[in-house]
């Protein structure tokens, strides 16, 4: 899970590595500009092939950290959603117990008013 104490150490180490395999990639490149053979061109496509697979390594944790937000953000929504639908639903009960009120009170006044007055 991102976010986690070791995920911290883990991506304290992918860094690390990533600065010394552009270090060693930067020191490959001064030592073919000295002596470019099959040996070190070898060496420089391996050293390359491992600061792109860290490269990747970092955008895939990037990526993870962002669905988990987008996870934690969703439970949020969800959550402030039934919120909402509670405080609906007893609206609804309110508003119909208002109803039935008001139609109570009105037979009884149309009762009132078809009476006879008293004399």
């Amino acid at each position: 899970m991102p976010g986690t104490e070791g995920d911290s150490e883990d991506d304290d180490t992918v860094s690390k590595q990533v600065k010394a395999n552009t270090q060693q990639n930067e020191q490959a490149n001064d030592d073919d500009a000295l002596e470019d053979t099959p040996k070190s061109k070898g060496s420089n496509k391996r050293i390359e092939q491992k600061v792109q697979k860290d490269s990747e390594t970092i955008q895939v944790q990037q990526l993870l950290e962002k669905i988990d937000e987008y996870e934690n953000k969703i439970e949020d929504y969800k959550s402030e959603l039934d919120k909402v639908n509670k405080e609906l639903e007893q609206l609804r009960g309110d508003n119909q117990k208002l109803k039935d009120e008001n139609s109570s009170l009105l037979r009884v006044i149309s009762q009132l008013s078809s009476m006879k007055p008293l004399k």
